[in-house]
Parts: C-alpha cells; sequence; structure tokens
C-alpha cells in the first residue's frame, strides 16, 4: 500500500495493530487499536469523552461461554488496511487465518485439539 501526504486517507498508512476473534462460523470482530487509540487522544486534547472500555475481557467471556464455537482471538499487527483484511477474510478465510496464527500474538485459542473418533 503505498501512501503520500496528500492521501486522504493517510491515517491508515503505516502498521496498524488489529485485535480479531473468530470462530468455526467465520470473522467475528476486527478491531484496528491503533486507529481506536489515535481517536482517544484526539479526544482526550478537544476535552472528549474517551473510550476506557477494553474489549478484550468481553470477548475472551464470549469465547469461554461458546466454547463449542471454537473461537480464537488474536493481536496482530498490519500495513494493510481494514478493509482489505475485511475483504480476505471474505474470499480467502483460510489463508488469512493461517497467516494471523504464523505472525499475531494469541489471546484465546479455543480450537479442537482432539482427535474425533468414529467407532
Amino acid at each position: 500500500m503505498n501512501c503520500s501526504e496528500t492521501d486522504d486517507q493517510s491515517q491508515n498508512c503505516g502498521s496498524h495493530t488489529f485485535l480479531v476473534m473468530w470462530d468455526c462460523y467465520g470473522l467475528e470482530t476486527l478491531i484496528d487499536v491503533t486507529a481506536r487509540e489515535q481517536e482517544n487522544i484526539i479526544n482526550a486534547l478537544r476535552g472528549e469523552p474517551v473510550r476506557h472500555t477494553n474489549p478484550i475481557q468481553m470477548m475472551i467471556l464470549r469465547a469461554r461461554t461458546n466454547s463449542q464455537r471454537f473461537y480464537e482471538i488474536y493481536y496482530f499487527n498490519s500495513e494493510i488496511s481494514e478493509q482489505e483484511i475485511l475483504d480476505m477474510f471474505e474470499h480467502d478465510t483460510q489463508t488469512i487465518v493461517d497467516a494471523i496464527r504464523r505472525v499475531g500474538q494469541s489471546v484465546y485459542d479455543g480450537r479442537e485439539t482432539r482427535q474425533r473418533v468414529i467407532t
């Protein structure tokens, strides 16, 4: 992704940290943590309310409560945009999931680990 100072989307340039959550049915949540923190800084400077919610706790609670859905939650850094990541989840899910597992930091892994036995 090429960025220039005249680019309207210059806030999307550079590496961003994302928090992602998916289950056996697909992508559930993708949060651009970098953009959220930038928004909080701007709001604080303006004297406006700042979001103090931490979605990780609620995401882990949801994953543990619905263990039959085999949730996975990861943090990862990427230079591609949020929209490009969403498009990859839409069109080539396994590739993006494998890439995130390889380079990301696992927060929660509820994957099925035991082999199924057919009798």
